[in-house]
């Protein structure tokens, strides 16, 4: 078996890839923020309200339902956007305890033991909110594919294509 001090280095290789992982949603979540902001511009400005008085019509009617399909999905993506940018406190390696005297009272492998100890903790808090913030990104694209995808379809129905 590999010796534990052998083992610390990987454990906090670990730690450090997924922690930049995490780093990297929110890196993102920012580019996703910014292409909202870049599909709610004109959604808003093709929205034509004159579409509901006339909504007896079935062009306007799918016309109105398009349009309003996507400006609701764009900003419900974008509020899930920002809700994914509040920080969630995060139990994460705690490096103070390299700096405790204690530590250094014991032999190599019994403190390398448990700095293992502390890195997985540290990596598997941070994987399980990793996973729940993919899943919510996930579903934020989701949200804007469908509002394009919306969006296009009015505007080629439009168009009269």
């Amino acid at each position: 078996y590999p010796s534990s001090v052998l083992l610390l280095s990987a454990c906090q290789d670990d730690y450090k890839d997924t922690l930049d992982r995490y780093d990297k949603i929110y890196d993102r979540i920012n580019i996703a923020l910014g292409f909202c902001g870049v599909i709610l511009v004109p959604t808003l400005t093709s929205f034509d309200y004159r579409l509901i008085s006339h909504l007896i019509d079935t062009r306007s009617f799918i016309l109105f339902l398009l349009s309003s399909v996507s400006i609701i999905s764009v900003i419900t993506a974008l509020i899930q956007l920002l809700r994914l940018m509040k920080t969630m406190t995060l139990r994460v390696f705690d490096s103070t305890i390299i700096r405790n005297k204690a530590i250094y009272c014991h032999p190599e492998e019994e403190s390398a033991l448990f700095l293992i100890y502390a890195y997985t903790n540290a990596t598997v808090e941070l994987e399980k909110r990793i996973s729940e913030k993919q899943k919510k990104y996930d579903s934020v694209i989701w949200k804007l594919i469908a509002s394009l995808l919306a969006y296009a379809a009015f505007i080629l129905l439009q168009k009269g294509l």
